[in-house]
């Protein structure tokens, strides 16, 4: 498979999998809300913590015959817990499996991350993170050698009407390694600057319907630059309190064409789409 195909989907398969792992969270709050209005009577006690497991399938849309046509399921585990001062813990950890090829397993990375909601404005919602890489990746930490990745991304939201929001969060990374260079001699990247915006709209407390883009820039210990985009279109449905079904379309890369100069965001191409399905559950 083409290498930088397969980083493409790399990355799109980890916006997936936050919005497959965020939709989990959401599901089970909104389901403990319910339960609790349900039961005035015999409240059962809130609990501080959430576990969501997902699992998505991924293909390219190349033909099945083709040598590029990819097809994987990654699985992930996100527990949660909610801390004193309105603070959350989070921690996350996923593998692929490959289902062409030698249909192997590869262990993803783990994070972990602090968040807390800042401040609240009528419609206008403000909240923080910070997060921290834990390289488990084999290619992360073996070839690249990195140490660990901290993240720190703000983020707003507002409530653009009564089933509707937008949210709009800028991020900065930080990354370090043993090496300036990876051990097949590319270049790493020592930070980027990220920002990322996303429209939802939700339709009978069932079904949600979701926009979203990124952009960001990577910086080589060097100042070499380059920047990557994507883009995603899902539909999700929670047939219960605690589960999740999305299905959606990414596409991401290079936005610059081979002169460096014109652009070359696409919203759909054959060659470098993806879709998915994933199904989530949060205990």
């Amino acid at each position: 498979m083409d290498l930088s195909l397969s980083f493409n989907m790399r990355k799109i398969m980890a916006l997936v999998r936050n919005s497959i792992c965020i939709l989990a969270l959401m599901s089970s709050a909104y389901g403990a809300d319910v339960s609790k209005s349900s039961t005035d009577l015999n409240p059962a006690p809130k609990k501080n913590y959430n576990i969501g497991f997902s699992s998505v399938l991924a293909s390219s849309l190349h033909k099945t015959s083709d040598i590029d046509h990819s097809l994987s399921n990654e699985f992930s585990i996100t527990p949660s817990i909610s801390l004193d001062g309105g603070y959350t813990f989070i921690a996350g950890l996923s593998g692929t499996k490959d289902l062409k090829g030698e249909r192997k397993f590869h262990m993803g990375n783990g994070f972990i991350a602090l968040s807390k909601g800042l401040r609240k404005y009528d419609k206008l919602s403000i909240s923080a993170s910070v997060s921290a890489v834990i390289p488990l990746a084999e290619a992360t930490k073996d070839i690249q050698t990195l140490k660990t990745g901290i993240k720190l991304s703000p983020k707003f939201s507002y409530k653009t009407t009564e089933n509707s929001s937008l949210s709009y969060a800028p991020g900065v990374k930080i990354n370090f390694h043993e090496y300036k260079t990876s051990l097949v001699g590319s270049s790493n990247t020592q930070y980027s600057l990220s920002q990322s915006a996303s429209y939802n709209y939700n339709a009978w407390d069932l079904f949600s319907l979701s926009l979203g883009g990124s952009y960001a820039r990577r910086f080589t210990y060097n100042g070499n630059s380059k920047d990557f985009y994507s883009l995603s279109q899902s539909i999700s449905f929670a047939p219960s309190d605690a589960t999740g079904i999305e299905i959606g379309h990414s596409i991401g890369g290079n936005p610059l064409s081979a002169n460096g100069t014109d652009s070359d965001i696409n919203i759909f191409n054959s060659r470098e789409s993806g879709v998915y399905a994933g199904f989530s559950f949060t205990y």
